[in-house]
């Protein structure tokens, strides 16, 4: 028996059945909207933009309160700031102040679907909050704390309106929110009175031409409520209008919020989809059709035509309003194509899908590749002492830092010097100096000056880097924790090494010593005082032996000691001689020790007024039983890099990333990596990392090294020797001719030799 009956199982047309399928879309696609858009939300740090307006934030609350009717600033308005200003009750951090900006961008996902319903029916409507929904450019704005998500929700919301205007007072309302929520909606603005105006030429006059005229003198107050100095446009001059330009505005708004390349086959389908879909939207509702391109169009080819006029720079933010149009018409087109073919409803909701596969992983990944200013800061704050400076080379970093580094214990100073003479100056009058730079700079001088210091911490993201000065030395010895040390442990080598006493072997050096003189196995070194030292880093204690190569002054005796605990004391035989020390596991500690020479007397020696003690050919330090490679070609330690409980950008540029080249983890030697590892600057024991990312950060901070200084180092780091001949001017060549700096490094690693070195067999 049916329960419903006869009529009103016929009731349930299909027409009906089409809409409630549409509407289940709507709500699996909220779904997967929502967890793109709130999981993680405060993962990544804020980047510089997100902390200005934290920073505004605060100084709005400050305001008089006829200042959030006349205007707060000249970029963005107050219903911006009042949404930032409401999710601080929720607290201060990321998540906190992005809230609102996800929230906006779930919210436009069923505007954008009704809209659609509106101009094109059911089926395009649920394709169309498919597409939102795991829309890169849509997701990575709804997790940033800006108003661009809170500006797409509006430019939804009248095209709602547009396409049906039941009520004035609702357009009214939508287009006060634009003016109140930032400058760059006035596009937005005018592309509603356009549209307002075309529909009033060709129906009801009185009904559009008001709207029309609402957004006219709406546009006419941007003017009033964004006054103010213009914004410098010194940070980039506006791009070429080239083909280039126009594919990653393409990719933008179809598969890469950050115009990144691949997926082309996806970007040329939705290009297609869309064309189609002005052309179906015209045949089948002139008006709608007329809604629906206007408010494409106009806010993206206006802010295109006035930053070109002013010589702005341009972002994809200032047109990203255009999105909820696109794909709109996108998917007006993917229901039309199928349409006519059996199961058509299945079949465009497929396709879109489809493309959903292909932008998933984009959207979830872009919105988290920001560089971490949380963890630089965090790390810094693990490292830094009494009487150490923090110098910033541009605003950009200044501002960045500072807002991570409020809690900076007393002693610490944070500085921003204007030219790279004061930079000297303040390292110079300073224990200890970490500089940064990341982001644009107006002057790069200050910037270029940092390479003369050693690097510590790098990626390309936002080009940042930091060095310390005065040296590697210093830092090993004064500012390095156990994880640095256990690094510099793992690329000296497991069982021992040999200072051969050239330049770079100072990094190793204490007090006590002199230059260097000679070079690769002839380079000797002197002590000139009555003691010398050398830090040695090493991991787990063990008896060890000390062996050592040198020239004594005249009736000279040497005492050997580990970390102030005495070994040996050694007559010294006139001329070259070789001495061997035990050093047994009870006197070493793991991370830095320190070997002490001290010696009877330092005298000049004939024409040589400095006090000599004794010249150094060698020190070797080896397991028991073992004995240290000598390596000259080689730095002893290439790479420094600050320990972290995590690597930098492992959870952002590195996060879920296809890389170029792939070690099984299984067949991973651990006996080559960690080592390797360590020559890359990180602490084998910090947490999991793919060998495939580390390679490449031989390349991160690198533009300090010319090329040919480069190729040398990642030779050392991931071959332990030089470039042959050919192999040096082979890879030249190859970045001559555009190859990158992480392309290179990419492939040495590929190499068969590499491959045997950290596979098994």
């Amino acid at each position: 028996m049916d329960p419903l009956g006869g009529g009103a199982e016929d009731a349930v047309t299909p027409s009906r059945r089409a809409r409630l399928a549409a509407l289940a879309v709507l709500l699996a696609a909220l779904a997967f909207a929502a967890f793109l858009r709130f999981d993680g939300l405060g993962q990544p740090s804020y980047w510089l933009d997100e902390i200005l307006g934290a920073d505004l934030t605060t100084k709005a609350l400050a305001q008089p309160w006829w200042h959030w009717i006349t205007g707060l600033e000249r970029e963005h308005g107050p219903l911006y700031y009042a949404t930032q200003a409401v999710a601080r009750v929720a607290g201060g951090g990321e998540a906190a102040g992005r809230f609102p900006a996800a929230l906006f961008g779930l919210l436009t996902i069923p505007l954008v679907w009704l809209a659609a319903r509106r101009a094109a029916g059911p089926v395009a409507a649920a394709v169309c909050a498919v597409l939102l929904a795991v829309s890169p450019l849509h997701v990575y704005y709804s997790r940033e704390a800006r108003p661009y998500a809170l500006l797409m929700l509006l430019t939804a919301a009248a095209l709602v309106l547009l396409l049906r205007p039941s009520r004035i007072a609702a357009v009214a309302v939508t287009l006060v929110a634009m003016l109140y929520t930032s400058a760059v909606a006035a596009p937005v603005v005018a592309a509603v009175a356009v549209a307002a105006f075309a529909a009033g030429w060709f129906g009801e006059r009185r009904r559009w031409w008001t709207i029309a005229a609402m957004a006219g003198v709406t546009l006419v107050l941007f003017g009033a409520l964004y006054r103010g100095a213009p914004a410098s446009s010194a940070i980039a001059a506006f791009p070429r209008l080239d083909a280039a330009f126009f594919e990653g505005l393409a990719r933008a708004f179809s598969v890469s919020a950050l115009g990144a390349e691949g997926r082309t086959r996806t970007v040329v389908a939705m290009l297609v989809f869309a064309a189609i879909g002005v052309v179906v939207l015209a045949r089948r509702d002139r008006h709608a059709a007329t809604m629906v391109v206007v408010m494409t169009v106009l806010p993206l080819a206006l802010p295109l035509v006035s930053l070109r006029f002013f010589g702005h720079w341009f972002a994809i933010r200032y047109v990203a309003a255009a999105l909820p149009g696109f794909l709109i018409l996108v998917a007006a087109g993917m229901a039309a194509i199928t349409a006519r073919v059996p199961f058509a409803p299945a079949l465009a909701l497929l396709i879109a899908i489809a493309t959903a596969t292909e932008t998933w992983p984009v959207a979830r990944r872009e919105a988290f590749q920001k560089l971490d200013w949380r963890a630089i800061a965090a790390t810094l704050r693990q490292h830094v002492r009494t009487g150490d400076i923090i110098l910033t080379a541009e605003p950009w970093s200044d501002v960045s830092l500072r807002y991570y580094l409020r809690d900076l214990p007393a002693g610490i100073r944070v500085g921003q010097p204007s030219e790279a003479v004061a930079a000297e100056v303040a390292v110079m009058r300073a224990k200890a100096a970490w500089l940064v730079s990341a982001g644009y700079a107006a002057d790069p001088a200050v910037r270029a000056w940092m390479c003369r210091y050693p690097l510590v911490l790098a990626s390309p993201l936002e080009e940042f880097r930091l060095h310390y000065a005065p040296s590697v030395a210093h830092f090993l010895a004064q500012r390095s924790g156990p994880a640095e040390l256990r690094a510099a442990s793992a690329a000296l080598g497991t069982t021992g090494f040999t200072v051969e006493m050239r330049a770079e072997d100072a990094v190793l050096l204490g007090d006590g010593w002199a230059d260097a003189e000679g070079s690769g196995r002839d380079a000797f070194r002197w002590a000139i005082a009555k003691e010398a030292s050398v830090n040695i880093p090493r991991g787990t204690p063990r008896d060890r032996v000390i062996r050592l190569r040198l020239l004594p002054v005249p009736r000279q005796t040497v005492g050997v000691s580990l970390n102030g605990h005495p070994l040996a004391q050694l007559t010294l035989v006139p001329g070259w001689g070789e001495y061997s020390v035990n050093a047994p596991a009870a006197l070493w500690r793991e991370g830095m020790n320190t070997l002490t020479f001290s010696f009877a007397h330092a005298t000049p020696v004939a024409s040589d007024p400095r006090p000599l003690a004794a010249s150094f050919d060698w020190i070797s330090i080896a397991d028991a039983g073992t004995s240290p490679p000598q390596s000259p070609d080689r730095t002893p330690i290439p790479t420094i890099r600050l320990g972290a409980e995590r690597f930098l950008d492992a959870n952002t540029l590195w996060r879920d990333r296809e890389t170029p080249i792939r070690f099984p983890a299984s067949q991973l030697r651990r006996d080559a990596v960690e080592p390797l590892l360590g020559r890359l600057g990180y602490d084998p024991a910090a947490g999991t990392v793919r060998l495939d990312d580390a390679i490449e950060t031989i390349a991160y901070g690198s533009d300090c090294e010319d090329p040919g200084t480069f190729l040398h180092r990642a030779f050392a780091v991931l071959l332990e020797r030089p470039p042959s001949a050919f192999e040096e001017q082979d890879l030249l060549t190859a970045m001559r001719d555009g190859w990158s700096r992480p392309r290179i490094a990419v492939r040495i690693a590929r190499s068969e030799e590499f491959r045997k070195r950290t596979l098994s067999r």
